[in-house]
């Protein structure tokens, strides 16, 4: 019996109540998420499903959501709006700290009419998905869990259809459904094993047994009894097995496609990125300087990607938004303080996992530098901006280095409670966050980040000691351990090189130019970026030559 809209059948009745899992309405990693995505999400949310591999047991692991809304306008704003519904669904990226633990989460964004059209789609990237195990973690109300149940049974019904004409005779549950993931998984350009794939059926045999039983009952499927627990299935006719091979080719094509056209989707959506940051895992993450927000870009596998916006000055306080003419031109990224940031003014701002934005150093712009403890501290427009591992910072402005001391953290034996310390970066006790320290009550207060002037005495060229050295325009600055900071200074049109000891040398260049060669006697012309190439060199982009030199 098919299912009507007015009165769920079988299919739809079966997956209504296969979808409603108490165990993860107690979940509180899935719940803290949920929660965050409502909060995030504008619009009203029809539902939200959960998918994927947490769901087959897998704990350490991202979390896959679907949020459904009612209308993408309201729900993204009109240019990402505009987006989802030419291409869906649009992907994001979510990270928190909920309770000490870091949680993420990918979540696509899709409209709820656009969710019935996809039930049917040529391409399997929505329905094959979702006709695997998923859970309603937030619904509207009942009539909404009835309606989207319906939808849930189409996905399975074209999966079933798509499927059946590819098989070779009559075949179990298990070679059904094998057969069906390898070639949607091949669809979408997803590189994964044979046995992922067979273990995505054993995982919940009764699910997808149960599913071919309804399937043969609504006539979509023949079915035998092989035995009592394994009954068989085949088409119901074996004559579309050429227009079928062709449709599965035709998949593959259509996904190469779409994988690139999702790739110029997401990279439209930046508007002057001005710098990029990576993480120890190889994540990127871009400083989008006219849409005054930080994204992240994540490469999957095949040619998909996935584009999420971290940080923007319209979710946020005017007290840390962007300048209303752009952003920064700076970003760093740091495994303890997560990434370090510019605003485009005279303050060095920091987002932590769980998208806080806080002030670490500067308030307003000051023609004179004043040294000092954080906000207190005076900076002029910034040039450059880098990090050790620790957290340590140093800025480069127009003649100056200065520093940003990382501030003491407390210790695991220190007594902080959850609200102990409210500063701007969190309660110490749970991830022991830079900026707290215990005071005599044995509680945790907010220390600000000391700033001091490390060398620069004033505009020119100078090479020795801190105090006496002189900088010209120093637009970026690289930490390394071994050689300590090196500084692109392009109005001197040199590298220069600030020692642990405390010495300022030139290592290489001297008067605008362009020559290869050793030391002072290669010509550079305007550096304007550094960074480490390999254990022995260092790659400079030598902006006025329109080049890429190694030092």
């Amino acid at each position: 019996m098919k299912d009507s809209p007015g009165e769920p059948g079988g299919m739809a009745q079966f997956l209504e109540r296969r979808t409603k899992d108490t165990a993860l309405m107690q979940d509180r990693a899935v719940q803290a998420l949920v929660g965050a995505l409502q909060e995030r999400v504008g619009g009203e949310i029809f539902a939200v499903l959960m998918y994927g591999s947490y769901l087959r047991g897998v704990r350490d692991t991202l979390l896959d959501f679907y949020v459904v809304v009612e209308d993408y306008r309201s729900a993204l704003g009109p240019i990402a709006g505009a987006a989802a519904f030419l291409m869906p669904p649009n992907v994001y990226y979510l990270s928190l700290v909920e309770e000490g633990r870091e949680l993420r989460a990918k979540y696509a964004v899709v409209s709820r009419s656009q969710l019935q059209r996809q039930a049917g789609a040529v391409h399997p990237y929505f329905w094959a998905r979702l006709a695997q195990p998923c859970q309603v973690v937030y619904v509207k109300d009942a009539a909404a869990r009835r309606r989207l149940s319906l939808v849930l049974a189409a996905c399975v019904r074209t999966f079933i259809k798509r499927v059946a004409p590819a098989l070779q005779g009559w075949v179990g549950a298990e070679s059904f459904f094998d057969t069906g993931f390898a070639r949607t998984y091949r669809a979408e350009l997803r590189a994964e094993s044979p046995a992922k794939v067979q273990s995505i059926f054993r995982h919940d045999v009764d699910y997808y047994s149960n599913l071919l039983k309804l399937a043969a009952d609504e006539g979509l499927l023949q079915r035998r009894e092989r035995d009592e627990d394994q009954p068989i299935y085949a088409p119901t006719n074996f004559t579309g097995s050429t227009r079928n091979a062709c449709y599965w080719g035709g998949t593959i094509g259509l996904g190469k496609l779409l994988s690139v056209l999702r790739l110029v989707k997401a990279a439209a959506t930046f508007n002057d990125p001005r710098a990029v940051a990576l993480d120890e895992i190889g994540h990127a993450y871009v400083l989008d300087g006219r849409n005054r927000a930080i994204r992240r870009f994540e490469a999957s596998k095949g040619t998909n990607a996935i584009v999420t916006t971290l940080f923007d000055s319209s979710s946020i306080s005017s007290s840390t938004a962007f300048p209303a003419g752009g952003g920064g031109s700076n970003l760093v990224w740091t495994p303890q303080l997560g990434l370090l940031f510019d605003d485009g003014g005279a303050r060095v701002l920091r987002l932590d996992a769980a998208g806080r934005v806080s002030t670490i150093a500067g308030s307003v712009y000051a023609s004179i530098p004043i040294d000092g403890p954080g906000k207190l501290a005076r900076l002029r427009t910034r040039r450059g901006l880098t990090a050790d591992r620790k957290g340590n910072l140093w800025v480069s402005e127009q003649y100056r280095i200065r520093h940003v001391q990382l501030p003491t953290a407390c210790d695991d034996g220190d007594v902080c409670t959850v609200d102990s310390c409210t500063g701007e970066f969190g309660n110490c006790h749970h991830d022991r966050a830079p900026g707290c320290m215990l005071t005599s009550g044995a509680a945790c207060k907010p220390v600000a980040w000391p700033v001091t002037t490390v060398a620069g005495a004033g505009a020119g060229i100078g090479d020795g000691a801190l105090a006496k050295a002189r900088f010209y325009d120093p637009v970026d600055l690289h930490r390394d351990d071994e050689l300590g900071l090196l500084v692109a200074d392009a109005g001197n049109h040199r590298i220069r090189r600030i020692s642990r000891a405390g010495v300022v040398t030139t290592l290489a260049g001297k008067t605008k130019g362009y020559l290869d060669g050793t030391g002072t006697a290669a010509r550079l012309n305007s550096p304007a970026a550094i960074a480490r190439w390999n254990d022995d060199a260092f790659v400079v982009a030598d902006r006025g030559n329109r080049r890429l030199r190694l030092v």
